[in-house]
């Protein structure tokens, strides 16, 4: 109930769907399994207000991701990926950018850009 797909925040979306709950992995899990490189270029994250949930276990000493886009991360996940060596670089509507410390001189920044907490759903009051 604590993610976005939840009938508290879409009851009338949901009231005529089909259900299905499956068992889910980490991230990790899958990299593992797919026997993935350990710096990965690119990461998209948009999974309906589960971004915290899935990235705040994850292995940031096995696994790299140089650069990142992540849809409204909270506060807590900010924190968490600045402490792992990410950068936010760059916001463009919902979604924040970051840069792995170590890819930062692969980056064109702009003086004017300063980190900020990315604003909730409007339906999430």
């Amino acid at each position: 109930e604590s993610f976005d797909n939840n009938s508290r925040y879409r009851a009338h979306e949901l009231e005529n769907a089909e259900i299905i709950k499956i068992k889910t992995r980490t991230l990790s899990s899958v990299l593992d399994e797919v026997n993935s490189p350990k710096t990965i270029d690119y990461l998209s994250l948009d999974v309906e207000g589960a971004e915290e949930f899935i990235l705040s276990n994850f292995n940031f000493k096995k696994y790299k991701f140089k650069f990142m886009s992540i849809e409204r991360p909270s506060k807590k996940l900010d924190i968490i990926l600045d402490e792992n060596n990410y950068v936010q670089i760059n916001h463009l509507k919902t979604e924040v950018y970051y840069c792995h410390r170590e890819n930062l001189k692969d980056v064109n920044l702009s003086p004017k850009l300063k980190f900020q907490v990315t604003s909730q759903k409007d339906w999430w009051r």
